[in-house]
């Protein structure tokens, strides 16, 4: 086996809608079949594109008007191939509300990489967000242009998530680790009537079913979510309880 092409073509000339595929795995070294190992020896080179395909196709709850564009290449060992994914002009539904995705990203020994990409998901908007994530020790670094609005007022800033976790080399790929730790950074926070120019740091670390979340100086506003609740301490001094599994059912009162 020297090499193996592939072609595949659909297309719809009344809607636009178009997916291919054109790939070829080759055998540069010329081991015979029953030599080979495929995910050393066999070389991939894949191409795929999707155009102003309906969401529905793909995912549930979806609208009319909601399309995806996308287009995919590998390249490489078939064992390790090198991924490119580009999703650009993209309209879907998530939990009811319109998300609009350019999104630049690739893979590459376990590491993945963004790039100038723009998310929106209802009044919520990430632009330029870029970073990379290990899998391998399943942490990374990513930034942004963050964008919201609330209470009729525009609120932007830059903003920075740092991920570390307990995971070590050894580990297979995939594994989800046990312990998990995210810093966000929020910076400048504007909006048309004031702004803060001091670092807003929210520090998150999940594990053991539990997450427990602390921020401003000293920790002033800490607490923790497990079991479907939510407990949060205020100012050292204050600790308020809200059960989510009963919708309304909270309670405050002074810390001991």
């Amino acid at each position: 086996l020297d090499s193996l092409n592939l072609s595949f073509n659909l297309g719809n000339e009344l809607t636009s809608e178009s997916m291919t595929l054109e790939g070829v795995f080759s055998n540069p070294s010329h081991k015979k079949f029953s030599d080979m190992n495929f995910k050393t020896d066999l070389f991939s080179s894949l191409m795929a594109s999707i155009k102003r395909c309906p969401s529905s196709r793909f995912l549930a709850n979806q609208k009319s008007g909601t399309y995806i564009n996308s287009e995919l290449t590998v390249l490489g060992p078939l064992g390790n191939p090198g991924i490119m994914l580009k999703i650009y002009d993209t309209y879907i539904l998530a939990s009811g509300k319109n998300v609009k995705l350019n999104v630049n990203a690739s893979y590459e020994d376990g590491i993945l990489s963004v790039l100038d990409s723009d998310v929106n998901y209802g009044n919520h908007k990430l632009s330029h967000l870029g970073g990379e994530f290990d899998l391998n020790t399943f942490s990374g670094n990513f930034n942004s242009d963050f964008a919201t609005t609330f209470i009729a007022h525009n609120f932007t800033s830059p903003i920075e998530l740092s991920v570390s976790s307990s995971k070590t080399t050894d580990a297979k790929l995939l594994s989800v680790p046990e312990k998990l730790d995210l810093k966000l950074f929020v910076n400048s926070l504007k909006c048309e009537t004031f702004s803060v120019d001091q670092v807003l740091e929210v520090d998150i670390s999940a594990g053991n079913g539990r997450i427990d979340f602390s921020s401003g100086e000293n920790g002033i506003v800490k607490g923790a979510f497990f079991d479907k609740n939510l407990v949060v301490d205020v100012a050292e001094n204050k600790r308020c309880s809200f059960n989510l599994a009963e919708i309304g059912r909270a309670s405050c009162r002074e810390r001991v």
